[in-house]
């Protein structure tokens, strides 16, 4: 018995790329939610993806249904990178949801989320310790 050898030219291999991961601007992992950060902050988020073949296209969205302006690095050893980069967090981002996608010329769809970072106010307010009846 003699197992029968297919050749696909190189050329023709299509890969699906990795889960994405994504990163603060510090390098770290994120979990489910980046943050916290004050209100009027920017942010800077970075999605990786590993692998893919041809090269995935990395997309950010907002809720899921808003596609983000985001810059596409250059693809090194095989991970593809998008930035994405909001110059001011406001309000109006608590509770908002972030989605790294990436997709190849194949259909496949990976994706990752995580929680918009719940702006924190500018000030803090501090109560002055409640004094006891008598004292």
């Amino acid at each position: 018995y003699m197992p029968v050898h297919k050749h696909v030219p190189n050329d023709s291999i299509l890969l699906p790329p990795d889960s994405p991961i994504i990163r603060d601007k510090f390098g770290n992992k994120l979990g489910k939610v980046a943050g916290p950060y004050r209100e009027g902050e920017p942010l800077t988020l970075t999605c990786e993806v590993n692998g893919g073949v041809p090269e995935p296209k990395v997309t950010w969205w907002r809720n899921a249904s808003t596609q983000l302006p985001s810059r596409a690095d250059s693809s090194s050893q095989g991970v593809t990178r998008s930035t994405l980069q909001v110059a001011q967090l406001h309000r109006r981002d608590l509770n908002a949801s972030l989605t790294c996608k990436a997709s190849d010329h194949n259909g496949t769809l990976r994706r990752r989320g995580v929680g918009y970072p719940r702006p924190l106010p500018r000030m803090r307010i501090e109560l002055p310790p409640q004094s006891k009846k008598g004292q």
